[in-house]
């Protein structure tokens, strides 16, 4: 199944490993708090080594003091090595996604392009302009197991903190609200339950769609055999 390796470390949190199989290339970037020990991490990325794909993964810090310089840049310079990508992301890391305009195709799984209302601070503007250096986790994610998806482990869990800091908030959010439009011929695969992900964005969106009955990760739900055919089937073409 072939090599991996880690090619590159850089800021805290930012990691990208490189999983040599096949001559067609994945750049996956991960969710926030995903991790490359996560049994639905090593899930997914074995299902594309065994169908021959090199896959290019990506985790992204959890504290995010500049989310462009320690997430879109770096990712960026990934897709400008050689020919374009086929470009996966998951939730926050589909926010980066939205940036790299030039990959040759764009999958989105669950992407946290906005805060669903239930969850959104009361004030959330002001508070973040006036608070947005600070770097306290103070806010509570929002979420535990059974959101993520009903086969969820605690190791699939361990890395993602309970708490969030406002710095953080506002960097994400300054990302989102700065994201270049999606393109028609995008692919997004999610859970219309899913209470993490603001999914009017989604439905309202010119990307094609495919629902699953799942948690927020497709790849710790029950469905995921399916989803992943579903993905396979999109990788070589079969939505293009």
């Amino acid at each position: 199944m072939g090599r991996d390796h880690t090619v590159s470390m850089g800021h805290s949190g930012y990691e990208v490993r490189r999983y040599e199989a096949g001559i067609e290339h994945v750049l996956f970037v991960m969710g926030w708090g995903n991790d490359f020990d996560q049994p639905g991490i090593l899930w997914f990325l074995k299902r594309l080594k065994e169908m021959n794909y090199s896959v290019t993964a990506v985790r992204i810090p959890v504290v995010i003091r500049d989310f462009k310089r320690e997430v879109i840049d770096p990712v960026w310079e990934l897709t400008s090595e050689g020919d374009p990508p086929i470009l996966v992301a998951h939730s926050m890391g589909c926010i980066a996604g939205r940036y790299m305009e030039w990959a040759k195709k764009r999958i989105f799984l669950s992407p946290f392009w906005g805060i669903p209302e239930h969850r959104r601070i009361p004030l959330m503007g002001p508070i973040l302009s006036t608070f947005r250096f600070s770097g306290i986790p103070l806010f509570y994610r929002g979420y535990e197991r059974p959101q993520i998806g009903d086969i969820t482990t605690e190791k699939d869990m361990e890395a993602i903190p309970r708490r969030i800091s406002l710095r953080t908030i506002y960097q994400f959010r300054k990302a989102q609200v700065g994201m270049p439009p999606p393109h028609t011929e995008d692919t997004i695969y999610y859970s219309r339950s899913d209470n993490i992900i603001d999914t009017s964005l989604i439905e309202g969106s010119p990307c094609r769609k495919s629902e699953f009955e799942g948690g927020h990760a497709f790849f710790t739900s029950s469905c995921r055999e399916k989803v992943m055919r579903d993905i396979l089937y999109d990788l070589r073409g079969g939505n293009g």
